[in-house]
């Protein structure tokens, strides 16, 4: 009997074959455009490239959050260069830039702050639900022993 259920490690698999095949594509395309955008391309996704030689895991989720938000970060840019008539001075503008720079690595670091702090979060906010549930738990106690009493709690 074959199994329906779809494989959670095929499914990452392929999510991290999609970003590294759009990553291949978008540079292969600007290669063929302009050297300068090629390079303003590579030089602002080093940190999507980054993460995918040191990401070890086997999701790669970390990777993925770095690159999707190293995107976000280098897609306005990429689709102003598109637009423009002259590629090649946009690009060299865009690489003098610092304010390029900064909106795209911040970005990107906003995704990495997300990597670091939102588990934190998630583990003080589950820790909170659970003592909320504790008490409640105990109030319900109290009240069955009033209601009850002393017979209800089991004293082995």
């Amino acid at each position: 009997m074959a199994n329906n259920i779809p494989n959670k490690k095929s499914g990452a698999k392929v999510l991290m074959y999609s970003i590294r095949l759009l990553i291949v594509i978008i540079s292969f395309a600007i290669l063929l455009i302009s050297r300068y955008a090629f390079t303003f391309f590579i030089i602002a996704i080093l940190p999507s490239l980054a993460s995918f030689a040191i990401d070890k895991r086997l999701n790669k989720s970390a990777s993925s959050t770095i690159c999707a938000f190293n995107l976000m970060g280098v897609s306005p840019y990429i689709f102003t260069l598109w637009r423009s008539g002259g590629i090649n001075e946009m690009s060299q503008t865009f690489i003098i830039n610092p304010f390029v720079w900064i909106s795209i690595y911040g970005t990107t670091s906003i995704g990495c702050m997300m990597l670091l702090l939102l588990p934190k979060i998630t583990s003080h906010l589950f820790k909170i639900k659970s003592a909320h549930k504790l008490v409640q738990i105990e109030q319900e106690m109290k009240d069955m022993v009033e209601l009850w009493g002393d017979e209800v709690i089991n004293k082995n």
